[in-house]
């Protein structure tokens, strides 16, 4: 392999003692070396050190603002490829781009280079980059005030910056949650950057989950209230993305504040593509608002129902309809389970909607339980999504603190602490308590052949737990003699 030559050679031309253009030249040379397909970082590792202060070196010889920017890009250049590697030798680095941006004057383009290369210096820092905050956050405000003139040039790439200063923050910080009140008035401006200030709201919201919501949550209700009448469906699955976080975080108390953004979730349940990501969002949030807050939900099939001049039942039985067709294209896994997960507990709603549908609300909760079980070493039964409490979960060397705190509220989540199968069991345990023995029958009458065979797979079948056996009563749920078909009562 020739490319250490190269890196050495390169190191080479760039010592002080050589001329300017030498040096120069090689700096432009050295981001065409890194920036190749086949680059491997551990080649590169042995020279980074002298890369780093050589080219440190350059930018503070230099005079002209346009050589800076390029010297700023080749640095950047050269941290992003490394990531962390970057640590022990980006010092001299972050103490001089402080008094590169105060000296930046009215050069907004140099301005826009050291933004850059800041938010290369804290994802490579990772949560050591805390220590940058007194003069990150300034610049964060700066950048994203549009009543600042240059923010024209520095918005977008300064939310690049936002967005890694929380993404690698471990703690909270009043001057941090202050500065989010600079959000709100870039959702005035329209869709354009409006995707980076979700993801900058999301984070917010996992970081100073209740902070956050108390201060800025009417803000932000009517930020994206006065939006989605507007915006295209890659849009509205970006507000109802976060609107799902907000339950998730908030199962009660996010659909009550965010009640407005979901009547547009069930109108895209009701009336949205098949396979559409979009509508598998607002799906899922339906699913969060039945399992955790049934009162927003009826309230919500109220007004449906009032609109439409039809009884809240047939409204509930249009979304059925639909829950059932769209389900087999629901994505990613987890949310297949969540709105099985979400029919399994309606099971016992005594509505006349779910038992004209039983048989379609079965077969969708077999066909999940077919994606998410499997065996054990014992051959039990269990649901590969279920988390144990001491379970570990892989991650990644390049994992942030923002990806640590998703994985705690996943551990969280119905879908990973709540096994479908056992719950299953007992909802049906608990109709037929609730139905009696008869009428129990005669509803599982209208449930075909095969799908009853596989539901007996599942809750009687090999492997089934002592607590399965507890949920069925005694004796099997699903034993019971074909007969015609009938409505319960």
């Amino acid at each position: 392999e020739l490319r250490p030559v190269l890196y050495k050679t390169l190191v080479e031309c760039l010592d002080p003692s050589e001329d300017l253009v030498v040096r120069l030249t090689a700096a432009g040379a050295v981001k065409a070396a890194v920036d190749e397909f086949e680059f491997n970082t551990e080649q590169f590792l042995p020279y980074l050190e002298s890369y780093v202060s050589l080219l440190y070196k350059l930018l503070q010889q230099v005079t002209e603002c346009d050589t800076k920017i390029t010297i700023l890009h080749v640095t950047s250049f050269i941290i992003e490829r490394v990531g962390s590697q970057i640590m022990p030798y980006a010092g001299d680095l972050v103490h001089y781009l402080p008094l590169l941006w105060e000296t930046s004057g009215d050069h907004n383009m140099l301005r826009c280079a050291i933004v850059t290369t800041l938010v290369q210096v804290v994802e490579g820092l990772g949560v050591h980059s805390e220590k940058l905050h007194p003069f990150l956050l300034p610049v964060v405000a700066f950048g994203v005030d549009i009543l600042q003139s240059p923010h024209v040039y520095l918005l977008e790439d300064t939310l690049d910056l936002w967005w890694a200063v929380l993404n690698n923050t471990s703690s909270t910080s009043t001057d941090l949650l202050q500065l989010a009140h600079y959000l709100f008035p870039l959702f005035e401006l329209g869709s354009e950057n409006m995707k980076m200030c979700l993801q900058v709201v999301q984070a917010y919201i996992l970081l100073f989950p209740k902070e956050f919501l108390q201060t800025y949550g009417d803000r932000l209700l009517k930020a994206t209230t006065e939006l989605v009448n507007d915006l295209n469906r890659e849009g509205m699955l970006l507000v109802m993305r976060m609107v799902e976080l907000v339950i998730r975080v908030f199962p009660e108390q996010g659909p009550q504040l965010f009640y407005p953004l979901l009547i547009h979730a069930l109108d895209e349940s009701l009336e949205g593509e098949k396979a559409s990501m979009l509508t598998s969002v607002c799906l899922s949030i339906i699913s969060r608002v039945i399992l955790h807050c049934k009162s927003c939900f009826t309230k919500l099939l109220q007004e449906e129902a009032q609109s439409k001049g039809c009884e809240v039942e047939e409204v509930f039985g249009n979304l059925l309809d639909k829950w059932i067709e769209k389900m087999p294209l629901v994505n990613p896994v987890e949310r297949e389970k969540l709105l099985a997960l979400t029919l399994t507990s309606i099971l016992t709603s005594n509505s006349n909607a779910v038992y004209e549908r039983i048989c379609g609300i079965l077969l969708a909760i077999v066909e999940v339980l077919n994606d998410v079980t499997k065996c054990d070493n014992l051959g039990a039964q269990v649901d590969s999504l279920v988390m144990l409490d001491n379970e570990p979960v892989p991650t990644g060397e390049d994992e942030s603190e923002h990806d640590s705190r998703k994985i705690e509220l996943s551990r969280q989540d119905p879908v990973h602490t709540v096994a479908l199968k056992d719950y299953l069991c007992s909802q049906m345990r608990a109709l037929r308590e609730s139905l009696g023995d008869q009428h129990f029958e005669e509803l599982m009458s209208q449930v075909d052949v095969e799908t009853m065979q596989q539901l007996k797979l599942y809750l009687e079948g090999p492997g089934v737990s002592q607590q399965q056996n507890h949920a069925l009563g005694g004796h099997n749920v699903l034993d019971v003699p074909r007969i015609a078909n009938s409505n319960p009562t």
